[in-house]
């Protein structure tokens, strides 16, 4: 499994990383991290990844505005990624559009913990481990 954390505080970062890294997993987790959605842009344009992590407040972009650019770029590149949002807003508007946008998550900073976390990871790539279902013909 692929993820990107775009996240521009280290800390976050890390704290992410090391969630995500005791997860059990079916298969091995690689992760890379950015600190800006222009990076962030650019490694979604060269790589396909399971699952993106994403923060709302960057450098270069705040808010609800993040998450339409990154899914813009997204189906530019015809990819259905999915986003976890990890911010520290707890603006509940913010997370009602989040979701409205299609975002599998909406996690506050601070107020997530490290299996609140893992449980998001698992189910925004649950379907990656389904089997295909066969069809029987009748």
């Amino acid at each position: 499994m692929k993820i990107l954390i775009i996240e521009d505080c280290k800390a976050e970062r890390q704290f992410v990383v090391k969630c995500i890294s005791e997860i059990d997993s079916p298969e091995e987790i690689n992760i890379d991290e950015c600190s800006n959605l222009t990076t962030g842009l650019t490694q979604v344009s060269q790589k396909d990844y399971d699952l993106i992590i994403l923060d709302l407040t960057l450098p270069e972009t705040d808010g609800i505005e993040t998450i339409s650019t990154m899914l813009t770029c997204l189906n530019n590149l015809n990819k259905h990624t999915p986003i976890i949002v990890l911010t520290g807003s707890e603006n509940f508007e913010i997370g009602k559009q989040a979701f409205k946008l299609g975002v599998k998550d909406y996690l506050v900073k601070g107020d997530t913990e490290k299996k609140e976390l893992q449980r998001a990871v698992i189910f925004a790539t649950y379907s990656n481990y389904l089997p295909q279902r066969k069809i029987a013909k009748v």
